[in-house]
């Protein structure tokens, strides 16, 4: 079954009420006039340089920006109590592998990276937050890593969920 905005609720119900929090880390980005926001890598600097904090910062202390090597298969397995947010973690997961396929598609050849779904051995976790991650500047979607950067999860906060389904899927690319 296709994932489309009449049916997304099918897929990503919650189980419990969702809780608003308030963002902990000074490094948010506003997207435009959306109530959407993004949580740059901690290891960026908010203002650099008197830089606009609209602008997105790259952490290359290293002298360089950490990439994946070309054709890497990086491996990611659900994390299994953070499923239990929804009613129905099996439609969840399915879900959310149709939108990881369809982000995967729209990226294209602009990243050679390839993914496969792996439960016992992995690069990444695919974490649902039980509660949003909000501000008065909006809802974060969900924040992933840098390569190497020591957190490696793909975090999906409830909201994304909200979003029609092209917004669900720009937020993974």
């Amino acid at each position: 079954m296709e994932i489309t905005d009449d049916n997304k609720e099918k897929f990503f119900s919650p189980s419990v009420e969702d809780k608003k929090s308030e963002l902990r880390d000074n490094s948010v980005h506003v997207y435009g006039k959306s109530e959407h926001v993004c949580i740059t890598d901690s290891r960026g600097h908010e203002l650099p340089n008197g830089k606009s904090p609209l602008e997105l910062v790259v952490d290359a202390s290293e002298g360089f920006i950490p990439l994946w090597a070309k054709n890497v298969i990086l491996r990611w397995r659900f994390n299994e109590i953070s499923m239990s947010y929804f009613r129905d973690p099996e439609a969840a997961k399915q879900g959310i592998r149709r939108l990881f396929s369809r982000a995967l598609l729209a990226w294209g050849g602009a990243a050679p990276v390839r993914f496969t779904e792996d439960s016992d051995l992995w690069d990444f976790e695919i974490v649902v937050k039980n509660s949003n991650n909000c501000s008065r500047y909006g809802c974060t979607l969900a924040s992933a890593f840098f390569p190497d950067s020591g957190r490696h999860q793909l975090v999906i906060y409830p909201k994304m969920f909200e979003q029609p389904v092209k917004e669900q899927v720009d937020t993974i690319i």
